[in-house]
């Protein structure tokens, strides 16, 4: 008897911009507006294609949870030490937490740095209630730095590579090196988004001698490219735009 499995959804929640790929299906996407209702909206419009009883996997603005990157430590011996670990990390950056907020952390690479991120669980029990509205599942929520650090390959030996996630209002980075994850910095972005990633990559290239960027955001690739800005001032970088689901 043929089983048919149950679809998988890749889905964006970002102030600027939202959107849904049904399986290998075109990509859905709105503007704007107050996420949860948007993509409430969009799975009400859509739902003629994405069905019921499918789950979705959902990347989300970092500007919704609290990140910290965490130095390799070889002596922790199980989850329980991660985590009490983590939460270290973030009293150090002075974000603690509480019970309303729901952390995972982890290390990707031996010897390299781990990610850790906390997500607010009334803002969880709300998106499991607007999917829920439509039959779907909500199989999993990252925000974009730990969905990117989940997924961003090591450059393998040779100069550093940098991986820039351009959001509204911040930008952010991630340093690989041959063992993984070096180092995790945020930019405000307090005129426009491209000076605020030009700073950032300026910054990145003279501390760690950078020798290509990939670059996401979530808007639109024809309104964010940056690559006449890199190529003008950053000339032996390689750089590469990737797409909006890329980590999906």
């Amino acid at each position: 008897m043929l089983r048919l499995w149950p679809r998988t959804i890749a889905a964006g929640l970002f102030p600027e911009r939202t959107w849904l790929r049904p399986g290998r299906g075109k990509l859905l996407a709105a503007e704007g507006g107050d996420m949860p209702q948007v993509l409430d909206d969009l799975l009400a419009q859509h739902a003629a294609v994405i069905g019921r009883g499918g789950k979705i996997d959902l990347t989300v603005s970092d500007t919704l949870a609290r990140i910290v990157s965490l130095p390799w430590q070889a002596t922790l011996s199980g989850p329980a030490e991660l985590l009490a670990y983590a939460h270290i990390c973030f009293v150090q950056i002075g974000r603690p937490l509480d019970t309303g907020w729901a952390m995972h952390g982890y290390f990707r690479h031996h010897r390299a740095a781990g990610l850790a991120y906390a997500l607010p669980v009334a803002w969880l029990e709300q998106l499991h209630a607007v999917v829920g509205k439509h039959g779907l599942r909500l199989n999993s929520v990252l925000p974009v730095s730990a969905a990117a650090f989940s997924l961003y390959p090591r450059p393998g030996v040779g100069k550093p590579a940098a991986l820039i996630l351009r959001e509204t209002g911040r930008t952010t980075a991630l340093v690989y090196g041959a063992a993984g994850l070096s180092d995790y910095m945020i930019e405000p972005a307090t005129r426009s988004n491209p000076e605020s990633a030009m700073r950032l990559l300026h910054r990145l290239h003279a501390m760690h001698g950078i020798a290509s960027i990939c670059d996401w955001s979530p808007c639109d690739a024809s309104q964010i490219d940056l690559a006449k800005s890199v190529e003008q001032a950053l000339p032996e970088i390689t750089y590469r735009l990737l797409e909006v689901d890329a980590w999906n």
